[in-house]
Formats: C-alpha cells, sequence, structure tokens
C-alpha cells in the first residue's frame, strides 16, 4: 500500500499498453514521456506535479521506445555478460575475486533495473560502463597476432544495427509524422475535416514530440 510501490504498478500498466498500442516500432527513442500521457492513470493523476518521463523499468522503457529490437538487444547485452562471466570464472589464470565482484556489481544494477531506469542516470549508466569494461578487458588475450586481425562481422553487425536503429528513429519518423501533417493541412484547407484528424492522429503516432 505504499504510494511509491502503488504509482509504480501504475506506471507499469500504463506502459504495457503503449507497447500494445506500438507493439512493432515503438515510439522511438526519447518520445516516452510525450507518448505516455494518454495512457496516464487516475493513480498519477493524484500527484500533479509528477513528471513521468521513464516506467521505472528499464527492459520495459527499451520495448516501448525501441519495440521488439530494443529487446533482443537488452537480451544479448544480457545472455554476453553471463557468457562472458561464466567463461572468466572457469579460467584457471583469471582473478576470481575480482571476477565475482565485477559480477556481482553488474548483478544488482540489473536487478534495480527492474524499479528504476539506472542505465538513463549518468552516474549509474557511467557505472554500468566501467564494470562491463572490466570484464571485456580481462576477457580479452591481446596478443601481437590479434593486433593485425581484421575487423569482423561480429563487431560490425551491432554498429549496422545501432546506425539502423537511429537512422528509423531520428528520420524515417519524424519524416512520416512531418509527412501526415501536411495532408492534414491539405486536407484542412479542403475542409475534409474528418480526414485531416485522421491524419493529424497518425502524425502522432509517428512522431509524439508534434504534441509539443
Amino acid at each position: 500500500q505504499t504510494g511509491s510501490l502503488e504509482v509504480r504498478l501504475a506506471m507499469w500498466q500504463g506502459t504495457l499498453r503503449l507497447i500494445r498500442d506500438h507493439l512493432w516500432t515503438g515510439v522511438g527513442i526519447g518520445n516516452f514521456a510525450l507518448a505516455f500521457v494518454p495512457y496516464r492513470s487516475a493513480v498519477i493523476y493524484q500527484h500533479p506535479g509528477m513528471q513521468v518521463e521513464h516506467p521505472h523499468n528499464e527492459l520495459l522503457n527499451e520495448v516501448a521506445e525501441l519495440g521488439p529490437l530494443g529487446l533482443l538487444a537488452f537480451l544479448w547485452l544480457f545472455l554476453s555478460v553471463v557468457q562472458v562471466g561464466w567463461r572468466l570464472a572457469r579460467r584457471a589464470d583469471a582473478r576470481r575475486e575480482i571476477v565475482a565482484g565485477v559480477l556481482g556489481g553488474l548483478a544488482a544494477a540489473f536487478a534495480y533495473t527492474n524499479l528504476f531506469y539506472v542505465l538513463h542516470v549518468p552516474a549509474s549508466a557511467m557505472s554500468v560502463a566501467i564494470l562491463l569494461g572490466m570484464l571485456d578487458g580481462m576477457d580479452r588475450r591481446v596478443t601481437q597476432d590479434d593486433r593485425g586481425v581484421p575487423v569482423r562481422l561480429a563487431f560490425l553487425l551491432p554498429i549496422l544495427v545501432v546506425m539502423g536503429l537511429l537512422s528509423y528513429h531520428y528520420f524515417v519518423r519524424p519524416m512520416g509524422g512531418e509527412i501526415h501533417y501536411w495532408l492534414a493541412e491539405k486536407d484542412f484547407k479542403e475542409k475534409r475535416v474528418e480526414a485531416g484528424l485522421r491524419h493529424l492522429e497518425r502524425s502522432l503516432a509517428w512522431n509524439p514530440y508534434a504534441h509539443v
């Protein structure tokens, strides 16, 4: 019955409805705060000064903004950390006490992401990045032969995926919103009000920042 948990449950319920309505594409990077407005419940309205910028759950935030690709990226990172940690724990030359400390810190951060937006707070995100860097550094065995290895597909593929996501959310989505907005203006000039309102709704769906 605590207010903090009650508000979180309301945020999660609203976010699940938002995900249902934008299942395949998400609402776009950084668009959650504006896209969530129609999904605010009575519990949240009891706190007039509250600004819901994140759903207080990193996994829900990734799915809401990026859709299935965001979920896959999150799971890929999680499974990669588990794989590297398992490999290091079995290596005879690894400093197991350091490995345990790094994995413990990452496990704590992952557990906290279920109740808070850890990766959106610069200090917390930097701590997670440092732990990931330590884990990756312990897993590397840099030799003279390794330095001459060309860039592999395993390195290029994540870059291409990230660039594709950024292009879609920062170029394609806003462009789609502008096109529907232009069509709405055209409909209104020709006194086709219902058609214009439909295009405005599609404009907001493509680019929630049009709310501003």
